[in-house]
């Protein structure tokens, strides 16, 4: 599939046959809509399988970070993306993944952060073996509610068993 297109669409659906049969159809017509006439269906592997590669390989060589934003607001940081050599985008849960170089600088991140803050979102750097920074540059500041989360947390996982080391679950 390498070299067909700079981007890869992966949709997922699920229900009755002859409902996703339906759904896949007028997929396919928008997407030829808009230029895309190469469609590929794979039935021997599942978007969480895709995206469980996608993670392992961005961290091989690279900082990852999620983003969170409500996912009518994604357009508007669509250029955070645009000179990412490598991301990945859940439409309909406004979550995304991009890996940088390892030493981008902190200031890159910080600037991100600011964008997603303002549209309500968050943006959190996953921890890596490549990645030495502190929980405020992994985290940002902290949210109002964190006395609430850290209650609940000591309350449900009062030995950290859970993520241990992690800053709530």
């Amino acid at each position: 599939m390498a070299g067909i297109a700079p981007y890869y669409l992966l949709y997922t659906a699920e229900g009755l046959p002859e409902d996703v049969d339906t759904e896949l159809a007028q997929v396919r017509k928008h997407l030829q809509k808009f230029g895309q006439s190469v469609c590929v269906d794979f039935e021997s592997i599942s978007a969480s399988e895709l995206w469980a590669g996608w993670m392992r390989s961005a961290h091989e060589d690279s900082t990852v970070v999620r983003m969170g934003l409500p996912p009518k607001d994604l357009a508007q940081v669509a250029d955070l993306f645009s000179d990412r050599v490598n991301f990945l985008v859940d439409l309909p849960s406004g979550m995304s993944w991009f890996a940088t170089e390892k030493n981008l600088d902190w200031e890159v991140f910080s600037n991100f952060r600011t964008r997603a803050q303002a549209l309500g979102g968050y943006l959190v750097i996953l921890p890596s073996s490549s990645t030495s920074l502190g929980a405020n540059e992994i985290w940002g500041d902290h949210p109002e509610s964190i006395t609430l989360m850290e209650g609940l947390k000591s309350r449900w996982d009062a030995q950290r068993i859970v993520n241990p080391g992690g800053f709530l679950l």
